[in-house]
């Protein structure tokens, strides 16, 4: 099973230069997680949990489907095709 949710990598950063993050620890700071684990979401060595989505659209003020997707309905959507 899938844990966690999937990054949309490029809007993701693109989003963080808008911000003047130019690093996973800036980011750690802006949203307040710590900068290992803003580091593996980056890098793609861990997917971001709950905490850590909301904590990005609580700062920055998106919607989950800006920045995120549920691996879960990507998968669905594979399916489908």
């Amino acid at each position: 099973m899938t844990r966690g949710h999937a990054i949309k990598t490029g809007r993701f950063k693109r989003e963080m230069k808008r911000r003047g993050l130019h690093d996973s620890a800036a980011l750690a700071r802006d949203i307040g997680v710590h900068k290992t684990t803003a580091w593996r979401v980056l890098n793609g060595h861990a997917r971001p949990g709950p905490d850590f989505v909301n904590r990005t659209l609580e700062c920055w003020g998106l919607e989950f489907h800006d920045l995120f997707d549920d691996p879960r309905t990507a998968r669905q959507r594979a399916h489908a095709a």
